[in-house]
């Protein structure tokens, strides 16, 4: 048991990140027992919770604030904003040295500033997490149930029977119990220790029933406190682990992005490692401005997804992120119920490309699979450029959007002129016999340029508009999004020395998905299709 009397080398070596703070009062408890009971008893308990949880004991804390004991010499006190402040400098000093979670046990219901110092801790989402726990609480309240159970505040039945469990020798005979005025309209409550102190209810300082008391009920009361206690500790601290952030997802709202989001949006990209720039962004925002979905807390933009529309045929869900901090508490299913109803009361079918993390949240919301997206990477600069490939012109762009409907399904137009105009490097025909055999676009990316869609005929076509797309791109690193099983293609990029980077799950959310062709080769991206 790591505690007070271990050295400074057993901390050194131990490697938990829970910390028990127990913390009491200097206070008189009446003629029968020790100024030092608050002390004793809620040493007793935090003990308990350190060997449960394998924590670290730290000394306890004394001085509480007992103000509601003035004129009864003995009882020192903290200011409450001096204990505040004991607390917030022992949890700074228990947090540089790597604990986490610091269970800071009270033992006298006065430490009211224990609860206001916790919560302000907790509330800015530092590294270490208060859990306060007041240990009577948890007491069964049938062990001690006398006429007037209500009146147990202080060194009365209760509290002394369990002093009598713990430390007998220090428990007087001289019991003053609490006396009731008969006939009293409006006696002193509990609440009334505000205005009045002790000494008001008792002159003598108990506020209960001592002579009531028991060892057997003081055993009782504490097997009660560990049987409803420790598994209450356990489940907050399993709480916390699972979700540390003091407000959870309370406030969050899901709202359309606007041009001021652009940096959150690409903090958020950056964060998953993806490849989009702010371009990206700027141009989902102007194909569908209504369909781009922000969940945003305290003014702070902690996920994203964004919907294409093709025609009234498909939506495309796209830009699915979630800032890592605020993962698993259900904001991904929040941002995807709107984009569905954004898409689904807009096309026929929805769409998207899953990555592996997301799938199993599209499949609950009843995605289907219909396909496979694989992104080969490797550096470009080497690649043959054809004669037969050129950079695509205005006038090409009716007959490539009527052959890009045909292979894709709906009409694109507006996706690919976009892309023709931000990268005309990577705009490029291949032309045969006078028509259009097929097409090339590519765009800038944070990590590697990427090359899509790719429609053409034959894989050959696919292979030469990619092998001029690669040589066009210097030493930059380039990706393929390859659609489906493309053997041919796959292969050839691998003797180019690329690899794959990561596979996705094309799925659909309908009646049934938008068929896809064969002379697709390469799509434009998850987040477009």
């Amino acid at each position: 048991m790591l505690d007070g009397s271990s050295t400074t080398v057993d901390w050194q070596k131990h490697t938990g990140d829970i910390c028990v703070l127990p913390v009491g009062s200097v206070e008189q408890h009446d003629a029968h027992l020790p100024l030092l009971s608050d002390c004793l008893s809620v040493e007793y308990f935090a003990r308990m919770v350190a060997e449960d949880l394998g924590a670290a004991l730290l000394p306890v804390q004394p001085y509480g604030n007992c103000l509601e004991h003035s004129g009864f010499r003995g009882s020192m006190t903290l200011r409450p904003e001096t204990l505040m402040q004991v607390v917030r400098d022992l949890a700074d000093e228990v947090e540089r040295q790597g604990f986490r979670i610091m269970v800071l046990m009270n033992g006298h219901g006065g430490n009211s500033s224990l609860q206001s110092v916790a919560r302000d801790i907790n509330r800015v989402d530092r590294p270490l997490k208060i859990l306060l726990v007041s240990y009577w609480e948890f007491a069964d309240p049938a062990i001690a149930n006398g006429p007037h159970a209500g009146k147990e505040i202080h060194a009365g039945e209760w509290e002394t029977s369990m002093m009598m469990a713990l430390t007998p020798k220090l428990v007087g005979r001289a019991r003053n119990d609490l006396r009731l005025e008969k006939g009293e309209v409006f006696p002193l409550e509990r609440s009334d220790l505000t205005m009045f102190g002790t000494g008001h209810f008792n002159p003598t300082g108990a506020m209960g029933f001592p002579s009531r008391a028991s060892s057997a009920k003081g055993r009782a009361i504490m097997a009660s406190v560990r049987k409803r206690m420790l598994p209450v500790v356990r489940d907050r601290i399993a709480r916390l682990r699972r979700d540390s952030r003091y407000a959870g997802v309370g406030g969050l709202v899901v709202r359309q992005l606007v041009e001021s989001d652009l940096d959150a949006c690409m903090a958020l990209k950056d964060a998953a490692g993806w490849n989009q720039v702010v371009a990206d962004w700027r141009l989902t925002m102007a194909l569908n401005p209504q369909g781009c979905f922000g969940a945003v807390q305290n003014g702070r933009l902690v996920g994203t997804a964004v919907v294409v529309e093709y025609g009234k045929q498909l939506s495309w869900i796209g830009m699915v992120l979630v800032d890592p901090q605020y993962r698993g508490r259900g904001i991904g299913r929040q941002l995807m119920e709107q984009a569905i109803r954004r898409g689904k009361s807009r096309t026929r079918v929805v769409m998207l490309d899953a990555a592996a993390m997301g799938r199993p949240l599209y499949e609950k919301l009843g995605f289907k699979e219909c396909g496979s997206l694989t992104r080969m990477t490797g550096k470009g600069g080497h690649g043959a450029m054809s004669t037969d490939i050129r950079s695509i012109r205005t006038s090409d762009m009716p007959a490539i959007a009527r052959l890009d409907r045909a292979v894709f399904g709906c009409n694109r137009l507006p996706l690919l002129d976009a892309l023709r105009r931000r990268k005309p490097e990577f705009a490029l025909v291949l032309r045969n016999k006078g028509g259009i055999a097929g097409f090339c676009f590519g765009r800038d990316g944070s990590g590697s340029v990427q090359v899509g869609p790719i429609v053409a005929r034959t894989p050959e076509d696919a292979m030469a508009m990619v092998d001029h797309a690669i040589a066009m791109a210097g030493g930059s690193t380039v990706a393929v999004d390859i659609i489906g099983v493309q053997p041919v293609l796959t292969g050839f990029l691998a003797q180019r020395g690329f690899s794959i980077q990561r596979s996705f799950t094309r799925m659909y959310l309908g009646k049934t998905p938008v068929k896809s062709d064969s002379r697709q080769f390469a799509a434009a991206g998850p987040e477009f299709g």
